[in-house]
């Protein structure tokens, strides 16, 4: 039996070579994974699977290669990647301190996106129009969201300087409406650790703070700001009773997460594969039992190996003082946790998307960073020089260019004015002027002396310039 035809559905007046199409397109909008009936309707190519064995061990190949096909990102894709995370690299540079970056290198593949509709039923995220995988900014916050609230949990004395169940909130957020499995969720881990913590959260000081901005200054808040009453304990456990006071409640946290594009190894994505062993049983057709025979599916991944660049800004101005600084180490200390116990992206139960952070990587980057901020800062420092010349007279803005022009950086603005005087670099009004400033300079540092109280003035040094300098202004002999 002959296979029948895998073809894509588009038009004709699209070119039909499509190896150099980001593997996105190729897969949500050129897929080769149709038959074609009267050259007019294309047909899902999985409802074309054949009876025979054979024919279907060739059929199922068929398919996997639609994948396959698609893996290798072609050169446009991979310079439209490099120049998107250059673009992060640069726009990180400009928030300075407030900027975080921390690179990794996963340890297993990566999958995101399985659950989008699609023709094989596995989908892939990938960002239009650029056709490229990628992890979302808030799926990065979801996971380091979990994280943090996993070591919050481990923290028994909800001590400041590690992770707090107020400082979860005031970095990530205060999100009242979710409940179970939450830390809302009285019979989650979560939950019966909040619980256990609970009166030592009710005592932190920041915590005032935060009922101000989640009630925004209403009457109904003001109860819960009763120092004598206990007015926190009462908040967090009201909220613990159910969603009829927190429902409505929530407030956003300090930190803002940057879409992920990962560097896959190799340029190329990978064909991952599942056998469900009880399908039947997941569709309610018989109980489970070993003798099914498990169906391959497969489906898209970012293979191990691959670089991941993770991004995130800091609004201090939404933060306690007490978090203004501890902010970078915590978010350091979640990172880690995520990488090594919770992971990225789809299927992380079974190992799928876990990481290690990237030391080498890591140290360029932050080397990259230091030296554009270094370069920042000097042009700042430039343009602040020359609007300052600007406002100058001609001759002391000759004076200011000839200072920034010696050789020993080192030399002072006194001993380098000086010896262009004693050289004789300027003439008539410049002059004048500039050795009018350069009395000035000798004064203030103690060493105009009209007058030597030396025996032998000839080797008073400070007595000797000063003599110069007055012959420059036209009073000395």
């Amino acid at each position: 039996m002959a296979l029948p035809q895998r073809i894509a559905a588009i038009p004709s007046y699209i070119p039909k070579e499509l190896k150099d199409t980001a593997p996105g397109h190729r897969f949500q909008l050129y897929l080769e994974h149709w038959q074609g009936q009267n050259g007019n309707t294309f047909t899902p190519y999985k409802k074309a699977r054949p009876q025979g064995k054979d024919e279907r061990t060739l059929f199922d190949r068929e398919c996997a290669g639609v994948l396959k096909d698609l893996c290798l990102l072609p050169p446009s894709s991979l310079d439209a990647l490099k120049g998107i995370r250059t673009r992060q690299q640069t726009l990180l540079a400009h928030y300075g301190s407030s900027g975080y970056r921390i690179s990794a290198t996963s340890t297993a593949p990566f999958a995101t996106g399985l659950g989008n509709e699609h023709p094989i039923e596995n989908g892939f995220a990938f960002l239009t129009p650029y056709g490229l995988p990628y992890l979302a900014g808030s799926g990065v916050k979801g996971i380091l969201r979990r994280a943090a609230e996993e070591l919050a949990l481990q923290n028994e004395t909800q001590q400041p300087g590690d992770w707090t169940w107020l400082a979860v909130w005031c970095l990530f957020g205060f999100e009242g409406a979710v409940d179970k499995g939450s830390l809302w969720d009285a019979t989650s881990t979560l939950g019966q650790a909040f619980l256990r913590d609970l009166s030592k959260t009710a005592v932190q000081p920041d915590l005032y703070a935060l009922i101000r901005t989640l009630f925004a200054g209403s009457k109904e808040g003001a109860r819960f700001l009763d120092t004598e009453n206990q007015g926190t304990e009462q908040f967090l456990r009201a909220c613990m009773a159910g969603k009829s006071l927190r429902g409505g409640l929530q407030c956003r946290g300090a930190l803002d997460f940057w879409d992920v594009f990962p560097n896959p190894a190799g340029g190329k994505l990978v064909v991952e594969i599942m056998t469900p062993h009880y399908s039947k049983y997941y569709q309610g057709e018989e109980t489970p039992h070993d003798s099914g025979a498990p169906i391959p599916v497969s489906f898209l991944a970012v293979p191990a190996r691959s670089q991941f660049d993770f991004h995130a800004i800091c609004h201090p101005s939404r933060l306690p003082e007490s978090l203004k600084n501890q902010w970078r180490v915590l978010l350091d200390r979640a990172f880690r946790h995520a990488f090594e116990w919770v992971g990225f992206g789809a299927k992380t139960s079974v190992g799928y998307g876990a990481m290690e952070k990237d030391l080498a990587a890591q140290k360029r980057h932050e080397e990259a960073h230091q030296a554009a901020q270094d370069a920042a800062r000097k042009d700042q420092e430039k343009r602040s020089r020359e609007e300052a010349n600007s406002r100058l007279s001609p001759a002391m803005r000759a004076a200011q260019e000839f200072f920034e022009a010696r050789v020993d950086t080192n030399q002072s603005e006194l001993s380098t004015l000086f010896g262009g005087l004693k050289k004789g670099v300027w003439s008539s009004d410049t002059k004048f002027e500039i050795a009018q400033y350069v009395r000035q300079l000798m004064i203030k540092d103690k060493k105009w002396k009209e007058k030597s109280e030396k025996k032998n003035p000839a080797k008073d040094n400070d007595h000797q310039d000063t003599l110069m300098v007055m012959k420059c202004l036209g009073s000395g002999k």
